[in-house]
C-alpha cells in the first residue's frame, strides 16, 4: 500500500478574485498532484464549512471586500493557523507584508506574476509546516 502524505490528505485553498489567475494557480497545483479548492473572495472562503481541512492558504493581498491581510487576521482571531502564501502585483504591498508580517503563519509573499517553480517550492514548504 502506498504511503500517503499530508499533501494527499488535505487540500490547498486558493483565494483569488481574478478568474484567470485563479485557474492558473489551480492548474499549477494540479500539475504537482496537489488538490485545491478555489474561492473568489475572502468572505466565500470564510463561509466554507471546511476551513480547517486546508493545509495551505494562497491568498491575493488585494481582494474586493476583505483583503488578504484582513482574512489572515480573522483566521488568527479564530485560532486557525494555516500556513499562508500571499500573492500581490503591488510591490509596495509585498514590501509592507514582508516587513510587517501577519499573525497568520506567513510562509512567503510572492509577486504576481510569479515563477511556477518558486511558487511550488513555497507551497511545499507550507505543506511541510502544516
Amino acid at each position: 500500500m502506498a504511503k500517503k502524505t499530508m499533501t494527499h490528505l488535505r487540500a490547498v485553498a486558493v483565494v483569488e478574485d481574478d478568474s484567470g489567475m485563479r485557474e492558473a494557480i489551480r492548474d499549477l497545483l494540479s500539475s504537482a498532484k496537489l488538490r485545491s479548492q478555489a474561492f473568489r473572495t475572502a468572505e466565500d472562503f470564510l463561509r466554507s464549512k471546511s476551513i480547517r481541512r486546508f493545509a495551505c492558504l494562497i491568498v491575493d493581498a488585494q481582494l474586493p471586500g476583505m483583503g488578504g491581510s484582513a482574512l489572515c487576521e480573522r483566521l488568527s482571531g479564530r485560532g486557525i493557523a494555516i500556513p499562508t502564501i500571499v500573492i500581490s502585483a503591488d510591490e509596495e504591498v509585498r514590501r509592507r507584508l514582508s516587513t510587517a508580517g501577519l499573525p497568520q503563519r506567513l510562509v512567503a509573499v510572492l509577486a504576481k506574476p510569479f515563477d511556477g517553480r518558486e511558487f511550488l517550492r513555497a507551497v511545499r514548504a507550507a505543506l511541510r509546516g502544516s
